[in-house]
């Protein structure tokens, strides 16, 4: 999957995750995030990785894995019903062919990283929630979410409409210019961990375990 492919290349090229992120103009957290499969980049951050590490971004999305995009199909026949537009008006917008996308949807024909990005733009969802990575249609960018708490709990709606409520409130307290970018960003670091752990705790004592 892309987190392994970038691992590799990362380590491969004797790089630290701070490195790459001042390179690619993210912070080290998001890297880490791309790392675990806990995020996927935009087409443009995709690019931008290709570019460095001289690869395809064909071979960064590790086309050959069916799970991704046997995802991916039912993902896009979904968002496709839900917003009643047919094959043919969706391929007038994407400038495509009704042929084309029925092969997506079938699962006969894998997307790159372009058209993966323009539908999730179309649908206003994250690529993420595309590809099967997460079941939250477009997270807010601070709710980074810890991979031991995915890994244990189902993140609901609810989940993360609370989280973004916190941030909300801890970052209007942090309006003053004094307070550096580096420096707000280092507290909404730990505001988000605390809260997951919070979380997490809470769940383990009503025992809400992610269902297998």
């Amino acid at each position: 999957m892309f987190g392994e492919k970038l691992k590799k290349l990362r380590i491969d090229n004797k790089m630290t995750q701070q490195e790459l992120a001042k390179i690619l103009k993210i912070s080290s957290s998001t890297i880490g995030m791309y790392e675990q499969n806990r995020r996927s980049p935009d087409i443009e951050t995709l690019k931008m990785i290709a570019e460095y590490f001289q690869c395809s971004t064909d071979y960064l999305l590790d086309k050959d894995d069916e799970l991704i995009y046997k995802n991916f199909s039912h993902r896009m026949k979904e968002l496709r019903a839900e917003k009643n537009i047919t094959l043919e008006e969706l391929a007038k917008v994407l400038n495509t062919t009704k042929s084309t996308l029925s092969r997506y949807e079938n699962n006969l024909r894998t997307p790159n990283a372009d058209f993966i990005n323009q539908l999730a733009k179309y649908f206003n969802v994250s690529a993420d929630y595309l590809l099967g990575n997460s079941d939250i249609k477009k997270p807010s960018p601070e709710s980074d979410i810890p991979q031991k708490y995915t890994d244990k709990y189902k993140v609901t709606k609810k989940d993360i409409e609370q989280h973004d409520e916190v941030i909300k409130h801890a970052q209007a307290f942090m309006m003053d210019d004094e307070v550096g970018e580096e420096d707000k960003e280092k507290l909404v670091a730990v505001i988000n961990k605390l809260y997951w752990d919070s979380k997490a705790k809470n769940k383990e004592k009503f025992g809400r375990k992610k269902k297998k």
